[in-house]
């Protein structure tokens, strides 16, 4: 009877953890890093980092690889920025500012981006060129609803703060201004 308990033991231990409902490593479900209770997956950190490598080898016309990449910090800035996202996100849900469906759909619809002579290219159109950037039309929902809630808080955060020049001359003298002593001792 030992050695079948051994074995009903074993077995626990080495195969129900791999029925856990988390991702398997290195999948795009696996979760990266938590930020209060918002997620950032493997898959959307390499989404976003290969965004950010499509807008390097355009910038350079391809003469980036990835070494040099990652010495810049590539990495570790897609990640950052991710951070931000979900903490700005985390103030904005504290604060209850939400984006609505119509502001979303506004947003789209006047986007420079998605204008052709002055008129929005439809919905078609839309759904194409994310195909050819290789991003879901959720996807980009999404990140339009959270730079919308972005833009919302940053609003709600500077358009109340007034300096005058005086103020600002103050501050800058204050921050800029160095003075020589010098002293003799007797």
């Amino acid at each position: 009877y030992v050695i079948l308990w051994l074995v009903i033991a074993a077995f626990i231990i080495l195969y129900v953890p791999a029925l856990s409902p988390r991702a398997p490593k290195g999948s795009p479900a696996e979760v990266m890093v938590t930020v209060g209770d918002r997620e950032i997956t493997v898959g959307e950190f390499q989404r976003d980092y290969r965004r950010q490598r499509q807008y390097y080898d355009r910038l350079y016309q391809g003469r980036m690889d990835d070494t040099t990449l990652r010495r810049m910090g590539l990495p570790n800035q897609v990640l950052q920025g991710l951070i931000t996202s979900r903490i700005v996100e985390l103030e904005a849900s504290r604060l209850g500012i939400k984006v609505s469906d119509e502001a979303v759909v506004r947003a789209l619809r006047s986007a420079p981006e998605w204008q052709d002579d002055g008129q929005f290219v439809g919905p078609e159109e839309v759904r194409r060129r994310l195909d050819l950037a290789g991003m879901s039309e959720q996807d980009y929902e999404a990140t339009l609803r959270r730079q919308l809630q972005r833009e919302t808080l940053q609003h709600l955060v500077t358009d109340g703060v007034l300096v005058s020049d005086a103020e600002a001359e103050r501050e800058y003298r204050s921050r800029t201004e160095q003075v020589k002593v010098e002293y003799a001792l007797v």
